[in-house]
């Protein structure tokens, strides 16, 4: 497809795996998912700013152990939160006329932590996706939701996603 096939608007829909940081806590693996509604400031074929809003959420694969590992603050250790992620981010995106692409965004946060709990943080992500067909591309990469103050620790959660991108 050529340049003017494809839009400089483009959303991202993803599913992955990852593992959490941080905090006394147990079970850390888990499952992701990420949307991302993005924009190019230029048209495809030559580096440019891009900027968009995301929701990314990390989950734990599984539920409660019956077992109690003792925590080393009394009772037992707790599994990793559920992380729910709403931000808004900026970057850069290297993209050629076909539609392949390779980006970095990273930007402010609102995370909601299970619970109810609320709390500011950031949110990275590096991508790379294949040529568009039919407005449609591939796309594989790392995401991660820092968390700067959560409980009096730093959490965080890194997955790897892969996905589709409309054009």
């Amino acid at each position: 497809m050529g340049q003017a096939a494809l839009s400089r608007f483009s959303v991202d829909l993803a599913l992955g795996g990852g593992r959490g940081s941080g905090g006394v806590r147990r079970s850390r693996t888990g499952e992701a998912a990420d949307a991302l509604v993005a924009w190019r400031a230029r048209a495809l074929g030559r580096p440019a700013p891009v900027g968009g809003a995301a929701y990314s959420l990390f989950t734990l694969t599984g539920g409660e152990d019956v077992v109690c590992l003792p925590s080393p603050r009394g009772g037992c250790l707790t599994n990793y939160p559920l992380i729910g992620s709403v931000c808004v981010l900026g970057g850069v995106e290297v993209a050629a006329r076909n539609g392949a692409a390779v980006r970095i965004l990273a930007g402010p946060a609102i995370h909601q932590v299970e619970g109810g709990t609320y709390t500011g943080g950031f949110v990275a992500r590096a991508d790379a996706g294949t040529a568009a067909l039919w407005r449609l591309s591939l796309w594989g990469g790392v995401r991660t939701q820092l968390l700067p103050r959560y409980g009096g620790e730093t959490y965080s959660a890194t997955a790897l996603l892969v996905g589709l991108r409309v054009r």
